[in-house]
């Protein structure tokens, strides 16, 4: 898509070399275009790997350096979303046992909820092993 934007950048630029008065106008515009997007290609392309294939400095960041880049990354979510303060603050904030509590007032919802949770114990329950069972009540119930 952006190829083809400026591909029609330079087609209005050639039309309208050498007019005058308005023209003029549209043909610096188009002009504009072309460098703008001729930049914007260079630029995202140079993100990610070399232009043309030249050895162009400061090029190719991203697979050269994206290590550096992922560690650079993890300390700043780490460091500015993911501290106790912060995380502890949008928990009381978001008011989840009161939003929890709103949403099983619908009888749809805790009808669901029952439902979900019976089939999860279920499934625990049949994982359970009777010889773990009896384990358990010999040495911590009935000891």
């Amino acid at each position: 898509m952006a190829g083809l934007l400026l591909v029609a950048a330079a087609v209005v630029y050639v039309l309208t070399l050498d007019r005058a008065g308005t023209w003029a106008y549209v043909h610096a515009t188009a002009e504009a275009a072309m460098v703008g997007a001729v930049a914007d290609w260079f630029a995202v392309t140079a993100l990610f790997r070399r232009p043309l294939g030249l050895p162009i400095p400061h090029t190719a960041i991203i697979p050269t350096r994206k290590g550096a880049l992922a560690r650079s990354l993890q300390e700043f979510v780490s460091g500015n979303f993911l501290t106790e303060p912060v995380v502890r603050g949008r928990v009381a904030d978001a008011h989840v046992s009161l939003r929890v509590g709103e949403w099983l007032t619908d009888e749809t919802h805790s009808a669901r909820a029952v439902s979900e949770a019976a089939t999860v114990a279920r499934t625990a329950l049949d994982k359970v092993r009777d010889d773990d069972v009896t384990a358990l009540l010999g040495s911590e119930v009935l000891p």
